[in-house]
């Protein structure tokens, strides 16, 4: 047996374990303590390869000859490499072993910052190859599908990585990248003047961003980084709206925040002239851009200006100025609703037609939601609870109708590998 087959058949026996979910409050509390820290680490050394190795299944299970378009091959090769590592390294059973074991999390999560530009220029190459409406008609529905299934895991992935390495440090308020004190306010007005620096380099001027609320010292739990990314995405859509419609003298954008008992709430409202009712369904598609510029992204910042966010909230980039480029690729409002329901939010759009848009971010503030993992993953129907049992890898913890499933991947996988050239 070969070594790529005996990775596949490493991957498909993690894939088919059930993953477990987690709410913000718990991981609130792993960087409160070392002990409990420890204990983080011995869960995501066992849950991380689940996850991975799900991903990997589902995308050598992709129709359309999808899993051998180069950039998607790559990213199921990075995630079965990244669930190998892990899997492979020893379960942390003091703190010396937990940093080493930190340490390869950082190295990952570092090469693991690129895959949805990769993932969104192998969807492109679709489109390019087969066309605009034949892909509409035949491809969208399932890739859409796909696409917000592995996007959705790849947050739980990113957070449980990234969480477990800033709990290493001590701030106030802070646990990992949680802040039990998060300031919408000060968050808007960070992303305000990203989206309006953004605007005025590409189009020549930006409206002003007004930002109101009736209690602008409140603070409730939350991930800043993931606000300020949601907050980018909605605020550079207002901008741009408004300038194309308006030219220099736009109205300005107005954003107000308002704290519920179970919710925060965000409202961004433009003058852009709206959206027509029909085409409202089409902003949620991934690579559905409005954009100018049909050779690439057509918002590209002057120059670079380091914030916090620019390498965490941006899943795209470790440096630059924030949402420069995931413009013009079709992602960001998708991606920007799959991070408000990570854990239990929402993100709407109401529009008038000839007049705005505004746009409602509900974030859950109670810290007592569970990740929204993905609804449905191929692999693993059971989706129950992926906490430690001591049962070795190789014994049977697979139903029949998953072994069934995994030994069609597996004979799928190795035809197409003696097909090869």
């Amino acid at each position: 047996m070969d070594v790529v087959t005996l990775l596949m058949n490493r991957i498909a026996y993690f894939a088919a374990q059930p993953t477990t979910a987690v709410s913000l409050r718990e991981l609130f509390e792993i960087g409160l303590s070392r002990s409990r820290r420890l204990a983080h680490a011995q869960f995501i050394q066992r849950e991380l390869p689940i996850r991975l190795s799900q991903r990997v299944m589902e995308l050598h299970s992709l129709p359309f000859s999808l899993d051998r378009t180069p950039g998607i091959a790559d990213i199921a090769s990075w995630y079965g490499g990244y669930a190998k590592q892990i899997s492979q390294h020893s379960q942390p059973k003091d703190l010396l072993q937990e940093r080493h074991f930190t340490r390869l999390l950082e190295r990952i999560f570092e090469d693991h910052s690129e895959v949805i530009v990769t993932m969104s220029m192998g969807v492109k190459s679709l489109m390019v190859e087969v066309g605009q409406e034949e892909y509409e008609e035949r491809y969208q529905a399932q890739v859409e599908e796909m696409l917000n299934r592995f996007f959705m895991a790849r947050i739980g992935i990113r957070f449980l990585t990234q969480h477990h390495i800033e709990s290493q440090r001590n701030r106030p308020h802070h646990s990992g990248i949680i802040n039990s004190q998060c300031s919408a306010m000060e968050i808007a007005r960070i992303a305000a003047q990203d989206a309006m620096r953004v605007c005025e380099f590409s189009l020549g001027c930006a409206p002003k961003v007004e930002i109101g609320s009736m209690d602008e010292q409140a603070r409730f739990a939350y991930i800043p980084m993931h606000l300020q990314y949601m907050l980018l995405e909605i605020l550079k859509n207002a901008c741009r709206a408004s300038v194309e419609t308006h030219g220099a003298h736009s109205p300005p954008v107005q954003v107000w925040v308002v704290h519920g008992d179970e919710d925060v709430t965000i409202k961004v409202s433009d003058r852009g002239g709206g959206i027509p009712r029909s085409d409202l369904p089409r902003v949620w598609r991934y690579m559905h851009s409005t954009f100018r510029g049909a050779d690439g992204p057509a918002w590209r910042p002057r120059t670079s200006h380091p914030r916090p966010a620019d390498s965490v909230a941006n899943p795209l980039q470790r440096g630059g100025a924030a949402g420069s480029r995931v413009a013009g690729y079709g992602v960001g409002l998708p991606l920007s609703r799959l991070y408000a329901r990570y854990f239990g939010g929402d993100l709407e759009l109401k529009s008038m037609e000839g007049f705005g848009t505004d746009a409602y971010l509900h974030l859950n503030r109670l810290g007592s939601n569970c990740e929204q993992l993905p609804s449905r993953v191929q692999v693993s129907p059971a989706e129950r609870d992926s906490s430690w049992t001591g049962v070795e890898e190789g014994d049977s913890q697979i139903t029949s109708e998953e072994e069934t499933f995994l030994k069609e991947q597996l004979r799928a996988f190795r035809e197409r590998r003696r097909a090869e050239p």
